[in-house]
C-alpha cells in the first residue's frame, strides 16, 4: 500500500494522519514571546495506552492539546464520520497497533465484541481486571445453590457478596461458563 496523508478531521493546517497510521504536524509560522517563528513538520510519535494497546497522540490547537486515538483518526479522515451506532473495527488481524486503513472499518459494538471473543482478547471471566471468582468456581457455586445453600453463604465461601452470586447464578455474568 502506497502511502497517501490527509488533513486531520478538526486540525485543518495543522497536522496530517497517513493511511498507514502515522501523524505528522505541518510545517507553519506560530508566534511566541520571542516574535513569529517557523515550526517545522516533524512525525508524532504515537503512545501505546497500557491497558488496550492502542495507539494515542497529543494533538494541539490553539495552544490546548487533546488526546486522540490514531485508529479513529484514520478513519475520520479517509472514510468519513463515524455513523450513529457504530465504532472503530480493527479486522482481520485485531492487533491494535495496526493502523491500515486495511485493517479499519467502522462496525458494531456487537461485531467488535464477537471479534473479540474469537480472538481470545475478550475480558470476560478471570481475564477482567475486577475478576475474584474463577472459572472453575462457577459449577461448584451452581451446585451449592441445587443443594439448598443460601446465596450469602455461597458467597461467603468464596469472599465475594450474595449479589455477585446472584449474577452468576442469573447467567448476568459467567454465562459463558457452562
Amino acid at each position: 500500500m502506497e502511502e497517501s496523508w490527509k488533513a486531520v478531521v478538526g486540525y485543518e493546517g495543522y497536522y496530517l494522519i497517513s493511511n498507514i497510521g502515522q501523524v505528522r504536524s505541518i510545517e507553519r509560522r506560530v508566534k511566541n514571546r520571542h516574535g513569529w517563528v517557523i515550526r517545522p513538520s516533524v512525525l508524532l510519535r504515537p503512545v501505546a495506552h497500557p491497558v488496550d494497546g492502542h495507539l494515542y497522540v497529543n494533538l494541539c490547537r490553539n495552544s490546548k492539546g487533546k488526546i486522540h486515538k490514531v485508529h479513529r483518526l484514520v478513519l475520520l479522515a479517509f472514510v468519513g464520520p463515524c455513523p450513529e451506532g457504530m465504532e472503530c473495527r480493527h479486522f482481520p488481524d485485531q492487533n491494535p497497533t495496526n493502523n491500515n486503513l486495511d485493517n479499519l472499518s467502522w462496525s458494531t459494538r456487537t461485531e467488535n465484541q464477537r471479534d473479540r471473543v474469537l480472538n481470545g482478547t475478550d475480558e470476560r471471566g478471570e481475564k477482567s481486571p475486577n475478576a475474584k471468582l474463577k472459572a472453575s468456581d462457577i459449577p461448584k457455586i451452581r451446585e451449592m445453590r441445587h443443594r439448598g445453600m443460601l446465596m450469602k453463604d455461597i458467597g461467603a465461601v468464596f469472599g465475594v457478596s450474595h449479589g455477585a452470586i446472584s449474577h452468576v447464578l442469573s447467567g448476568k455474568q459467567w454465562k459463558h461458563i457452562p
